[in-house]
């Protein structure tokens, strides 16, 4: 039998059986999503573009809502600093598959994601749960236990409805069997309203890592096969690891449920991918909490000095956190702000990738920000907006007048 016999065999069976079996929730309507954006609260995300994308492309910024604020004066304001940029695999076309997503929700929390799709579906499952994960963590189910305290139950909330919000809008939009093959590794920062803490909660290889101008102070374990409570739970799950060696040295370890030829990923956990949910591809993710009395910067780091950064593994793959840390220090103490910093990392990412793989460069997500800092500012929203479906590209004000997207990025005019 062949892989691609397989994978269709995979993708019906995923599909007959979650229609009779998966419990989700009712899916988002996209306008109820775009509304919860007012000016207290509002999201910033990488725009997903139609149709093609070139190599390189680094994404505008858009902003939800519509704002007379443009997106990266409001994070520079707050010393925040991202990118999102599609890699370049052999001078393909087809949409980067990362996005990122930076969002003020209510009380004063602060929500930044970043999200690495895999997949012929997964530039659409990394922007649509950088999207809603924040939307979830904004109602209130998930307020109620935020303001009892209980951080880690509203993150654990929100991965579980945004994983059960994936599988329903994959139905609705008829792109449900791609699902079953197609997925995302996660990385979010909830950062409290005093700015004296994170909770920091991942799945799969998009690390974050907390640094003093000194050291490294904490960073996050990928959830790969290597590390041994991960691999025992996928076999214990019916999934089996097989590993290729290279001539040049390098090998790689891939998933498949056992005896069969899919679905061959690298990461134990992650949002999507449906046909190993079953088989110990969890989408629970692994939740800490940094900072904060008596936490691990009471005794060897000033918190004013502290950074937090957070990224896909087109950073990860060529730089290890020692040289990451080095790399930004290094920028910050010669008087570069966060952005060049962070210019400066994707660059010499991508000349590490050309060094290894002249034809080949992942997509490559960073977003930095400090421990403490500055709060983000309200935004002034200048009009409402609704949006047809989740894959619609055009907007429409009031008047039913079409006005493209939503950006403040200064560079959309109005249509």
């Amino acid at each position: 039998m062949t892989s691609q016999t397989q994978t269709v065999q995979c993708e019906r069976m995923i599909s007959a059986a979650s229609m009779d079996s998966l419990n989700t929730q009712k899916s988002i309507d996209p306008n109820d999503l775009i509304k919860s954006w007012t000016g207290n609260m509002w999201q910033i995300q990488g725009e997903l573009p139609e149709g093609q994308e070139k190599p390189y492309n680094e994404r505008k910024l858009i902003m939800r809502p519509w704002a007379k604020q443009q997106s990266r004066d409001v994070l520079t304001d707050a010393g925040v600093a991202c990118s999102v940029m599609k890699g370049d695999k052999y001078g393909d076309g087809s949409p980067g598959q990362d996005n990122i997503s930076i969002s003020r929700i209510q009380n004063g929390w602060d929500v930044f994601c970043v999200a690495d799709g895999h997949g012929s579906l997964g530039h659409w499952v990394s922007t649509h749960a950088t999207r809603t994960l924040p939307y979830f963590l904004a109602q209130e189910g998930c307020q109620e236990l935020l303001a009892s305290g209980d951080a880690r139950g509203a993150l654990l909330q929100a991965f579980e409805l945004t994983q059960a919000e994936l599988v329903d809008a994959s139905k609705k939009e008829g792109v449900f069997e791609k699902l079953s093959i197609s997925g995302t590794t996660f990385a979010c920062i909830l950062k409290d309203p005093e700015h004296k803490s994170a909770w920091v909660a991942h799945l799969g290889d998009s690390r974050t890592i907390m640094f003093s101008p000194d050291s490294v102070l904490l960073e996050t374990q990928d959830h790969k096969v290597e590390v041994p409570s991960e691999l025992k739970r996928i076999e214990d799950g019916g999934c089996e690891v097989r590993t290729k060696n290279y001539e040049d040295g390098f090998s790689s370890s891939r998933i498949y449920v056992k005896e069969k030829d899919y679905p061959g990923i690298m990461m134990t956990r992650c949002f999507g991918d449906q046909c190993v949910k079953a088989h110990g591809i969890t989408a629970e993710p692994e939740i800490a909490h940094w900072g904060g009395p008596g936490g691990a910067l009471s005794t060897t780091a000033d918190a004013n000095e502290c950074y937090i950064l957070m990224a896909s593994d087109g950073i990860w793959e060529f730089l290890d956190t020692s040289t990451v840390h080095h790399m930004v220090s290094r920028a910050l103490r010669k008087g570069k702000c966060l952005q060049e910093a962070c210019g400066d990392l994707i660059a010499e990412a991508k000349k590490r990738w050309s060094a290894s793989e002249p034809d080949y460069c992942d997509d490559i997500s960073v977003i930095i920000l400090p421990l403490t800092g500055k709060a983000f500012t309200p935004v002034e929203p200048t009009r409402t907006f609704r949006l047809e479906s989740w894959s619609a590209r055009s907007f429409f004000d009031d008047s039913d007048k079409e006005i493209g997207c939503f950006s403040a990025c200064g560079k959309c005019v109005l249509q």
